[in-house]
């Protein structure tokens, strides 16, 4: 859940990383969220790259990861999104094409192509 007032707004990236919570029967909301990754493909290239970043700015999540598909749902890129607070909104930082480095939430270095299954 991103946010309810003025409306109730949710939405349900392909992942989401959240902080700990104490409290198990607890629902992580936007304010635990310290990444989310939307898995696009051709037809669903606007809504993953357009469209949800703007809730997912509002709601004020730090990272949001792009993993583009080609034609053939092959990995493409991995577009790496910062949040920009002040402006309120996701700047690229970075794009992966062979290997997935992160700094944040945490340090992470990994091929593109373990994440592929056959």
């Amino acid at each position: 859940m991103l946010w309810r007032v003025p409306r109730f707004t949710f939405r349900r990236p392909d992942v989401a990383v959240y902080r700990c919570i104490d409290d198990p029967a607890r629902k992580p909301s936007a304010q635990e969220t310290i990444l989310v990754v939307e898995v696009t493909s051709p037809a669903t290239a606007r809504e993953d790259l357009v469209d949800k970043r703007a809730p997912y700015a509002t709601a004020g999540i730090p990272l949001y990861l792009v993993v583009v598909l080609d034609e053939k749902y092959d990995i493409w890129e991995i577009r790496e999104f910062h949040l920009d607070a002040a402006a309120d909104a996701y700047r690229l930082h970075a794009v992966h094409r062979s290997v997935l480095e992160l700094e944040q939430p945490v340090r992470l270095s990994l091929p593109i192509a373990d994440l592929i299954t056959a």
